[in-house]
């Protein structure tokens, strides 16, 4: 993943907001060879930039789960530039190896009193 510093330039273009793809296991776990598979498809298309935010459901996502999301981002290719999100309500979630971190204000639906 590339990880230089972030330009103006770099804000022209498509970020497409891909899903974060699970497992139909009973604990819904993250299925990485999904993932590399939605990333393969969509740079294919010429997409090289990627926000994993509110349509990858990274609300629900485990502090656990947020540090294997880095280590795979990490992973990716260094032409392409990910970026993950944190809301508000996953303190320290923003304090990432990546370039940059989107903050979402938004809090978790688990928070919300019923």
């Amino acid at each position: 993943m590339r990880t230089s510093s972030v330009q103006p330039s770099d804000w022209r273009g498509v970020f497409p907001v891909p899903p974060l793809a699970r497992r139909t296991d009973a604990r819904r776990t993250i299925d990485w060879a999904q993932n590399d598979r939605l990333v393969r498809h969509m740079a294919a298309g010429g997409m090289t930039r990627f926000l994993y935010g509110g349509n990858a459901f990274l609300y629900h996502i485990t502090l656990g789960e947020y540090e294997e999301l880095l280590g795979w981002l990490n992973g990716l290719d260094n032409s392409y530039w990910a970026s993950p999100s944190a809301a508000s309500s996953s303190p320290g979630l923003a304090a990432s190896a990546c370039s940059y971190a989107a903050l979402a204000p938004a809090r978790s639906p688990r928070s919300i009193a019923s």
